[in-house]
């Protein structure tokens, strides 16, 4: 695989390319698309393990200069492959679940306070909406999923970034299937959408003074979520 960021305009985006690479350092090209479909994961790193490569991005900023006091962050990380078709794997590296709180915060689908950081999954057989965080106007962010036609659509056009027009919905395509499962990494203003195995979005969103983080679930989906928590040592 051939990781590549593009310095194509504004926001920067990251791609990936399958292929052979020759005795002779041609690389032949098999296929390739998006290595991140949202807007706010660009040059990543990777650690190449004897069983695995493990995969950063760098996660900027999406508002002004004196906002904050850092420059950006490191995302989780994930493990990369690729599928039988050339096509991107990725997941959440399985060390994650180390910092699961003991119990989740919820099992089923309906309403649910939401922790600052969680790690939420959702499978779903027909046409299910989420909703992660809600303004005091009653603008919401929401993951729409539709196994039919195999999309997973992130809306947070109500919260507006440092560029000049407001965010259109992220829509990710993948192949149609009976069930579709998502799975939501949220670590402050770092979200991380997992679609599958096939697709990922890391978008930054700024919880406001008068946004509360509730999650709504559209009945019929399997939902479970945990907080995420420090690791303790004893």
């Amino acid at each position: 695989m051939l990781v590549v960021s593009l310095w194509d305009g504004h926001p920067w985006t990251t791609g990936y390319v399958t292929g052979r690479l020759d005795a002779d350092h041609r690389f032949t090209a098999r296929t390739g698309g998006r290595l991140d479909h949202g807007r706010d994961f660009y040059a990543p790193a990777v650690l190449q393990e004897p069983d695995r490569a493990l995969m950063w991005g760098w996660s900027w900023e999406a508002r002004e200069q004196g906002e904050t006091d850092w420059a950006g962050v490191l995302t989780a990380p994930r493990v990369v492959d690729v599928h039988p078709d050339g096509s991107l794997r990725v997941a959440p590296a399985p060390e994650l679940h180390g910092l699961h709180a003991a119990e989740p915060f919820v099992t089923a689908p309906g309403r649910a306070a939401l922790p600052e950081a969680y790690d939420l999954t959702v499978s779903a057989r027909s046409n299910t909406r989420v909703t992660l965080l809600r303004s005091a106007s009653g603008a919401e962010i929401t993951v729409c999923l539709d196994p039919e036609e195999g999309t997973v659509t992130l809306d947070r056009s109500n919260w507006p970034r440092k560029e000049a027009e407001a965010p259109t919905p992220v829509v990710v395509h993948v192949p149609p299937h009976e069930e579709l499962m998502v799975r939501v990494l949220v670590d402050g203003s770092l979200y991380e959408l997992f679609v599958g195995d096939r697709a990922t979005v890391t978008e930054r969103i700024y919880q406001r003074a008068d946004d509360a983080r509730e999650l709504s679930v559209t009945p019929g989906a399997a939902v479970t979520g945990w907080a995420l928590v420090p690791p303790t040592h004893g």
